[in-house]
């Protein structure tokens, strides 16, 4: 999903990933949520910076000002909801894990849930994800 999104905002001329170390961050986000909603004040979506962000203003000047048609800006709405409602199914399916291993019947299922988290790429953070770490460790 966060392919896409990148690639709809290159196609826009938006340079956001070029100034954000992660453009789903909560200032990316918050830029591209009015993006899609319609704002076209350069100065505004500026000032959505939050964070580190909030120092580079002169660059997300340059890397916001876009060429969004009406269907683009659609479509990045509708791909900000599809990753707001992955993130919300991540969380529950995480959260579901969690109870079974804990109140599963195997004495050993939750031993192996630890071990399994010792597998690179196993329940780690990826860059590019705002869901935890899963809990049952």
């Amino acid at each position: 999903m966060a392919n896409r999104i990148q690639k709809l905002n290159e196609s826009g001329n938006i340079k956001l990933g070029q100034v954000a170390t992660d453009v789903l961050c909560v200032s990316g986000r918050l830029m591209l949520r009015a993006l899609a909603d319609g704002e076209e004040d350069i100065e505004q979506l500026v000032g959505l910076a939050r964070g580190s962000l909030k120092g580079k203003k002169p660059e997300l000047r340059r890397a916001l000002t876009s060429r969004l048609t009406p269907a683009q800006r659609f479509v990045l709405g509708e791909l900000l909801l599809r990753l707001a409602e992955l993130e919300a199914a991540t969380t529950r399916v995480s959260e579901q894990i969690i109870r079974e291993v804990a109140d599963g019947p195997d004495p050993f299922v939750p031993e192996a849930a630890k071990l399994l988290l010792t597998i690179p790429g196993i329940g780690s953070e990826s860059p590019r994800s705002s869901s935890p770490r899963p809990a049952w460790t």
